[in-house]
């Protein structure tokens, strides 16, 4: 059996086309982090290798609420990172508010994968 994990938080960094200092309401998840959690699996062959690590993407937010841009800002190989790119590339998002505006944010979505003992 595996263990994953996946937490999200925002990295702080806006796009510099907003100039909100404060957002009212950051970024989530749609379903909760519960919803990306089901859909995470542990590659076979990453398992198989004993390989275990931390995935970390940078994700831009649209006001649409969709991932505008993902990228790779910490790696744990590549079967590993593909299939955290694939659970990130599922998420949806409520964006991010700032007076009374929907604005674009970027956030950070780390992937924790480990073997259980």
């Amino acid at each position: 059996s595996s263990n994953t994990d996946v937490v999200v938080f925002n990295s702080g960094r806006r796009p510099p086309f907003e100039n909100c200092r404060e957002p009212k309401q950051k970024p989530e998840i749609k379903g909760g982090l519960i919803s990306l959690q089901r859909e995470l699996g542990y590659p076979q062959r990453a398992r198989d290798r004993n390989i275990e690590g931390r995935v970390v993407h940078e994700i831009l937010v649209g006001t649409n609420g969709e991932a505008k841009e993902i990228t790779l800002i910490q790696s744990a190989g590549s079967d590993l990172n593909k299939e955290a790119r694939r659970v990130t590339e599922l998420a949806t998002f409520t964006p991010a508010q700032c007076d009374g505006e929907v604005v674009s944010m970027y956030v950070t979505l780390p992937f924790t994968f480990r073997k259980k003992q």
